[in-house]
């Protein structure tokens, strides 16, 4: 950095490969578009201006000043690739802030830092990113929490009882708690235990290798904490992050495949009457959720509402919803958090946790890119206090001890065996095997344990020839009439054509299993 005797002073600060710069700032930015939009127009801070193009590559801040009077001038560009010399032409933009030099000396620094700050922030708040990375930390207490008239005019009203049961409903009747086969483990807490902090919240459940694994779980947070509404952040900004450690099984192999499964949760819209089809409804080959329809450089299922959420939770309106997409099959797997603001007279807000379409009563068995899913389970989910700007998204409660609890349900065992019956290929004869290990209780390893298979020394991929291995098949033995879907009315994933040694099509057989914990958050 230098400053001459002159009554024009000169600021420089180079990004070349020289060594003798006395001043070096190299900023990488990852590329963000394929054409070069501009993805920071106009930004301001103050008096400081800043218009960028990014195209990837390295952006640097170079020299120098002309004025009239006494002044800094700042010039920052974009280029592709390294410059060998400070002349080199800009793509776009200027920068200029006018001070007098006495007061440049001052905040020179600190101008040097909040230019890369805007610059940086800029770039991750516009992203839409499709897989996930955990998200920075953001500022706890950094800016004050929006007004309350400002939030409330476009958070819905409370998700309150429509008539219609909602996934939790039906799940609740006849559900069981003290399971041994549903072990589960819950644990909670807060980047920050003041009072009235933007804390960033984290919650982590698990289930060991051999229990059944949870249909659905939701964590109801105390009425005390507050919660930005979705309507109130920008729709793509990225907000959390969500791990989710299971076994899958794929291509009618043994569900025994480690999948970490990482998003990176982004605000999604909650607008319930504008939906999107989870399937390939347009036939194209990629299901509806996972499309660009509008070239907006987001998947649909961030700007549209997924139309199996109003089916399990019909009537009922999120305060705010996230979403992330993880390329770990093809198509990309879908998790979404949904928030609900007093869930059907519960004091409090409900946020439920979802993977694909599971407990869809019309989801499609077999089409959700992987066959099985089992334990071990374990989920993490970080949801941020606040943005990379410092806006709150949530804010602790006033000083006190407060429970935040975990209700899970696991999938139902009709046979009694220990295992579900969507990984339980013979749901009404206890197994001889363990499906989670290939060839065991399968010496064909077709699919088919032994316990139901017609031939377990004749390996048959697809026992009933209805175009569904016998793992991706709910009903592996009995060929449906309509072989295009599989249809399973009661929702407890034995297809209606097999489902009549027990209680039958229109009555779920094997009892869900019920977990509650609480975790302790003390806030002071």
């Amino acid at each position: 950095m230098s400053f001459s005797s002159t009554s024009r002073p000169i600021f420089t600060i180079e990004t070349i490969s020289s060594a003798i710069s006395l001043v070096k700032i190299s900023v990488r930015v990852p590329r963000t578009s394929n054409t070069g939009q501009e993805i920071i127009p106009n930004a301001r801070l103050g008096n400081l201006s800043l218009s960028l193009l990014i195209r990837g590559g390295m952006i640097a801040a170079h020299r120098q000043t002309r004025c009239g009077y006494p002044c800094i001038r700042l010039r920052v560009v974009a280029a592709v690739g390294r410059p060998n010399s400070v002349d080199w032409e800009p793509l776009r933009a200027r920068l200029e802030l006018g001070w007098w030099p006495g007061v440049g000396l001052l905040v020179l620094a600190g101008a040097g830092v909040v230019v890369v700050a805007v610059i940086l922030a800029g770039g991750r708040s516009s992203e839409t990113p499709l897989q996930g990375a955990r998200a920075p930390a953001r500022p706890a207490t950094a800016a004050p929490a929006p007004s309350n008239d400002a939030a409330e005019a476009c958070a819905p009203s409370a998700a309150g009882p429509s008539g219609e049961a909602t996934l939790f409903d039906k799940l609740s009747k006849g559900a069981t708690r003290d399971n041994p086969d549903f072990d589960v483990s819950f644990t909670a807490g807060v980047s920050d235990h003041g009072a009235r902090a933007h804390a960033d919240l984290s919650l982590e459940m698990h289930v060991p290798g051999g229990d059944v694994a949870p249909k659905a779980f939701s964590v109801l947070l105390p009425k005390e904490w507050n919660i930005t509404p979705g309507c109130a952040i920008p729709l793509g900004l990225a907000i959390g992050s969500l791990r989710w450690d299971v076994l899958l099984g794929r291509q009618g192999n043994p569900c025994n495949e480690p999948a970490p499964l990482i998003f990176r949760m982004v605000n999604a819209s909650t607008n319930t009457s504008d939906t999107v089809d989870f399937r390939d409804a347009d036939g194209n080959g990629t299901p509806d959720f996972a499309e660009d329809k509008d070239h907006t450089g987001r998947p649909d299922v961030i700007e549209k509402y997924p139309a199996f959420l109003n089916r399990m939770f019909p009537g009922r309106q999120p305060l705010r919803r996230t979403a992330g997409l993880f390329t770990y099959v093809n198509p990309p797997v879908l998790a979404q958090s949904l928030a609900f603001k007093d869930l059907d007279g519960t004091a409090g807000t409900t946020l439920v946790f979802l993977l694909q379409d599971l407990g869809d009563p019309e989801a499609v068995a077999g089409k959700s890119g992987f066959s099985d899913y089992c334990t071990p389970f374990e989920f993490r989910m970080t949801d941020s206090g606040a943005t990379y700007s410092g806006a709150p998204l949530y804010t602790n409660p006033p000083a006190g001890r407060y429970q935040i609890i975990l209700t899970a349900f696991g999938e139902r065992d009709a046979d009694g065996d220990g295992i579900e019956n969507g990984l339980d290929t013979c749901p009404f004869d206890k197994n001889v095997g363990n499906p989670r290990v290939k060839g065991d209780g399968d010496a064909d390893q077709d699919g088919l344990d032994a316990a139901c298979d017609p031939n377990d020394f004749e390996a048959n991929p697809d026992q009933d020839s209805d175009g569904y291995l016998n793992r991706d098949d709910i009903c592996p033995l009995v060929k449906a009439d309509d072989s295009s879907t599989q249809k399973d009315t009661d929702g407890d994933q034995i297809g209606d054509e097999c489902d009549t040694s027990g209680k039958g099509p229109n009555v779920p057989d094997g009892d869900v299993p019920l977990a509650i914990q609480a975790a302790e958050v003390n806030i002071h």
